[in-house]
């Protein structure tokens, strides 16, 4: 009974949290607060923790995301909390690594872009802990960080891990991806794509 109550309040948490993206300025943040008390209610008693502060985290990371200045880093900080809790109780958890080392991509895009950026380094190694856990979670997003500082083997090698791993997003969108962009008008990377086979 107390683990269909904690997964009714994650998946509650959840649709909340959706909701919150789709909406703006405070509607948005008392939608994010009634998801953190979801997830709050969970880890209160003592049930799913892992995925309550995984979900809990992932929140937070898309209510930073619709923030501008201090806020951003304070709202990021309390996500960084949570995945870091998640991961002392699942240490394993390459999942919460992967979706950890996105927040921080997402905290250096809108802080400070610049592809020395420490934040870029912390993501770097959350997502190599990941890939590590399970091959191919996090290439894609490896192939990224490499693209943007320019190191065009290493986002080789990483793209063609996701690609073996079947973790590639659609062709379309890999052209588009901003943090493809210095391998996108490449050769080797229009040879990439052409060898994607086709479904």
């Amino acid at each position: 009974m107390a683990q269909i109550f904690a997964k009714s309040q994650i998946k509650s948490g959840i649709k909340k949290a959706e909701s919150a993206q789709k909406t703006e300025g405070e509607n948005a943040d008392n939608l994010f607060q009634q998801a953190f008390s979801k997830f709050e209610k969970v880890i209160e008693n003592d049930l799913t923790v892992v995925d309550a502060l995984h979900n809990w985290a992932l929140a937070l990371t898309s209510q930073a995301r619709t923030k501008t200045g201090q806020e951003i880093d304070h709202i990021f900080a309390l996500a960084y909390a949570k995945y870091a809790a998640a991961m002392t109780l699942s240490p394993n958890s390459h999942e919460v690594l992967n979706d950890w080392g996105v927040a921080l991509m997402d905290q250096a895009r809108v802080t400070n872009p610049d592809p020395g950026n420490q934040l870029y380094d912390q993501a770097n190694e959350k997502f190599l802990a990941a890939e590590a856990l399970r091959p191919g979670i996090s290439a894609y997003n490896l192939a990224c960080i490499s693209s943007l500082r320019n190191d065009p083997v290493r986002c080789q090698e990483f793209l063609r891990t996701a690609l073996e791993q079947c973790n590639l997003p659609q062709t379309d969108n890999m052209k588009t991806d901003p943090d493809l962009s210095n391998a996108v008008q490449t050769e080797w990377f229009q040879e990439f794509v052409e060898s994607i086979p086709k479904i």
